[in-house]
């Protein structure tokens, strides 16, 4: 059965429309790549109708690197066509002329993928994530290498907004290898991604934990942070204050 199929490099005037909905009958599809593609409105539509589809088994799309002339993928139509996936973990948009008004339209309909764990947004135009109101439910990694918002000078106001991104994905540990050497990097973000990464998802008011899972979620808190004890104090405090407000 057909599990990783490469369709790079399609030009739009000759771009298999029907070999995406022919898809949507191969359930076993895992992993889909479409990079260095010249993207038109019918070809966004055919993938739009792929993904949507309940049959749709693909766990990797790779949307990256389109068209070298235009250095561009038409977000604001691809946001329409990209309702709600069932199975999608990974989404990789790297170098896609993404700007931050159109990743946020982009990311209101992400927020119905109910699967969706890993984003590459790698070399974008994203100058700030302070738009983005829609939450991407069980986010673990967002790379926003090579994007604007990690070159400019970080302010009160970037700062506050990456914050309440921060606190809206609980889940979310790691937003790429630059982030730590980054302008806009500081100790109040890294500590809210090393609270992410211990268990704040347990926190949270919609989410329903047993109290015997806490010993767990402290150990890893231990373990993962032992050779920074600052960080290490700093993540078992706040887990400890928190754990003892829940009981």
């Amino acid at each position: 059965s057909l599990k990783t199929l490469e369709l790079d490099g399609f030009p739009e005037e000759v771009w298999p429309e029907n070999i995406l909905r022919g898809l949507v009958d191969h359930p076993s599809l895992k992993t889909l790549s479409l990079k260095k593609c010249s993207w038109g409105e019918s070809s966004i539509a055919a993938l739009g109708e792929l993904i949507s589809s309940s049959s749709c088994g693909l766990v990797t799309l790779d949307l990256s690197y389109p068209d070298l002339a235009t250095q561009h993928l038409p977000g604001n139509s691809l946001a329409e066509a990209m309702k709600t996936n069932q199975s999608i973990e990974t989404l990789k948009l790297r170098y896609c002329g993404l700007d931050h008004a159109t990743l946020s339209k982009l990311w209101t309909q992400l927020s119905f993928w109910q699967r969706l764990m890993d984003i590459d947004l790698t070399g974008n135009r994203v100058e700030s994530l302070s738009l983005v109101r829609s939450k991407v439910a069980r986010l673990q990694r967002l790379d926003i290498s090579h994007n604007p918002i990690l070159s400019l000078e970080a302010d009160e106001k970037q700062n506050t907004g990456l914050a309440k991104f921060l606190q809206a994905h609980p889940e979310l540990q790691c937003l790429g290898q630059r982030f730590s050497k980054s302008k806009c990097y500081s100790l109040k973000l890294q500590h809210l991604l090393d609270i992410n990464a211990s268990g704040r998802i347990l926190f949270c008011d919609d989410v329903w934990s047993e109290h015997s899972l806490w010993p767990r979620v402290l150990e890893r808190a231990n373990e993962k942070f032992k050779e920074n004890p600052n960080r290490q104090a700093n993540v078992m405090y706040y887990l400890v204050h928190g754990l003892s407000a829940s009981l």
